[in-house]
């Protein structure tokens, strides 16, 4: 008993999100669009490469309408408001609306229920900020966990060579 898409539900929340976006006046349109980085694999939302909105505007909404017009398989889990408030932590209030339209959005998006019942109560945006600092500190080299340094507990850093 798998749910399905509702195809028309998500383009009109596509177009919402344009028209939110347009309304805060961070739409770029075809003028500003980031040719070169667009052209980069980016990391997920666009992180360290293009702004959030423009990841929005360039990457998410056109992904999502061509699948659409193609009938193609969409994807049954998405998070993407989580992120969108922490962006927007000291902000809300002016992109309140903006980011209840991602919420909308990843419900109906997120048609696995398990999955999405999990996103609502153990998904949030802190983990999800943290989860991002850890993997990026991870990748600086595999044998981080000899590396912990306790500061509050007063130990010593020269502990390092000894095994």
């Amino acid at each position: 008993m798998s749910k399905q898409h509702d195809r028309e539900a998500i383009s009109a929340k596509l177009q919402e999100l344009e028209d939110e976006l347009k309304a805060l006046t961070l739409w770029g349109g075809e003028k500003q669009r980031p040719h070169e980085k667009l052209a980069k694999p980016l990391g997920p939302f666009g992180v360290g490469e293009i702004e959030f909105h423009q990841w929005l505007e360039y990457v998410l909404l056109p992904n999502f309408r061509q699948l659409i017009a193609e009938e193609q398989a969409l994807p049954e889990f998405m998070a993407v408001h989580p992120y969108a408030i922490e962006y927007y932590r000291n902000h809300w209030s002016q992109y309140r609306k903006l980011i209840s339209i991602l919420k909308e959005l990843d419900q109906l998006i997120s048609i696995k229920e398990e999955l999405a019942s999990a996103l609502r109560s153990a998904y949030s945006a802190e983990s999800a900020a943290k989860q991002y600092a850890a993997q990026t500190k991870e990748q600086g080299g595999h044998n981080h966990h000899h590396h912990h340094h306790h500061h509050q507990n007063g130990q010593k850093h020269g502990h390092k060579g000894k095994h």
